[in-house]
């Protein structure tokens, strides 16, 4: 059975804090993107693309895994988490 997912409404607050170019500490030559493009949402690496939705409080996930990402600001600054482990950094 499919699950529904109810997008939110993305607004330029979140636009301008979380979309952008991020990094792992230990590979800062692998970035990774938060992009919108004609209204569609992204996160993107060297080799892939992969449609998100943002379902709310800079909470987004992939629609393809149902993988949870979340955009949040830290002592660190502006950080995107995915699932449990990953964790980058806005540069």
């Amino acid at each position: 059975m499919a699950k529904t997912i109810t997008r939110a409404p993305f607004t330029d607050e979140l636009r301008d804090r979380c979309l952008g170019t991020y990094s792992l500490a230990e590979t800062p030559d692998e970035p990774v993107f938060l992009k919108q493009k004609d209204g569609a949402l992204s996160f993107e690496n060297e080799t892939a693309e992969y449609p998100i939705v943002h379902v709310g409080e800079g909470a987004f996930l992939h629609l393809g895994t149902n993988t949870p990402f979340q955009c949040a600001t830290s002592e660190e600054g502006v950080t995107l988490s995915l699932g449990s482990s990953t964790l980058y950094l806005k540069k």
